[in-house]
């Protein structure tokens, strides 16, 4: 007849148990098992989440970059434009000037003595001291600038 174990021994009895020390080895591979697949799997979700997080960051980024280069490239386009127009106005009939449009197509509109650029998000307006005769319609990636008479025709 076995004796009842109480106290700080009574752990220590229940553990020297064999039929508990077999439970104990067939029960503790199953724990640890999965225990390293909720782990494993924590670790990758946080991997996930930093991934995703840094994907949307540099999209936004990258969007932001690509709309900035756009607008540099129409500013550019128009100072090239710009620049010619006065160059073929100031030297007289007979000059022409070609433009070649960087970055998004660009429309001309004119009224009067203005003329208004317009390339993507960018539009800029500028006078002019020769009448303008003729304007391409519509976006263009390249226009010729041409002195006639006195008058500038651009097509």
């Amino acid at each position: 007849m076995r004796q009842a174990v109480f106290g700080p021994d009574s752990a220590s009895a229940k553990s020297r148990c064999p039929v508990n020390q077999r439970r104990l080895q067939r029960i503790k591979p199953v724990f640890l098992r999965a225990q390293l697949s909720i782990e494993t799997m924590l670790i990758f979700s946080l991997f996930l989440s930093l991934a995703a997080i840094a994907y949307f960051a540099t999209s936004k980024t990258g969007a932001a970059a690509q709309e900035r280069v756009s607008l540099e490239l129409s500013r550019s386009s128009f100072s090239d434009f710009s620049g010619k127009f006065s160059s073929a106005c100031a030297m007289g009939e007979g000059n022409i000037r070609t433009v070649v449009v960087k970055g998004p197509p660009a429309s001309i509109n004119s009224e009067g003595g203005k003329y208004t650029f317009s390339s993507g998000k960018f539009s800029a307006t500028e006078n002019s001291s020769c009448e303008i005769l003729a304007i391409k319609t519509g976006a263009s990636d390249s226009f010729t600038i041409a002195n006639i008479d006195g008058k500038i025709e651009i097509s």
